[in-house]
């Protein structure tokens, strides 16, 4: 005797609802992969893109203060040097130490910067004081021959 298999009764469909049932699913996931790729792909880029910024703006950063912390220890030279000399007595070769360090500004590195409201009052600050300050006059003058 051969097993026999159970009766499933199964409602009838229309063939047409069970079709379009169909198109609709594959509609949906056909779709709907291609959109989840490129919002991942949007998600990934962005990250990417946001790491190396993060990265790039780092180093801007640590440049921005390695060039501050360059500045301030030029600073720091001149002034302990200037110190040194005024403390020793000799007050003219102090004066004329930072009347070359004036000197150098005003004939070669102001041309670098940018122009603003507080170079324009240096450079005349210069020009005013080198009307009393013979170290300074010599100073200014030995770079313009």
């Amino acid at each position: 005797m051969k097993p026999t298999q159970p009766l499933v009764l199964r409602p009838r469909r229309d063939p047409t609802l069970a079709s379009s049932g169909w198109v609709a699913y594959l509609f949906l996931i056909r779709n709907m992969k291609p959109f989840y790729i490129a919002v991942l792909v949007f998600a990934l880029g962005l990250l990417v893109g946001l790491g190396i910024g993060n990265h790039f703006l780092i180093g801007a950063v640590r440049n921005q203060f390695r060039s501050s912390s360059a500045q301030d220890q030029t600073l720091a030279l001149v002034s302990l040097h200037t110190l040194d000399e005024l403390q020793a007595g000799h007050v003219d070769l102090a004066k004329s130490f930072l009347a070359r360090q004036v000197a150098y500004y005003y004939n070669d590195v102001q041309q670098f910067d940018l122009p603003s409201p507080t170079k324009q009052n240096l450079l005349r600050h210069i020009e005013a004081s080198s009307l009393n300050s013979p170290e300074l006059k010599d100073a200014l003058s030995k770079k313009r021959q």
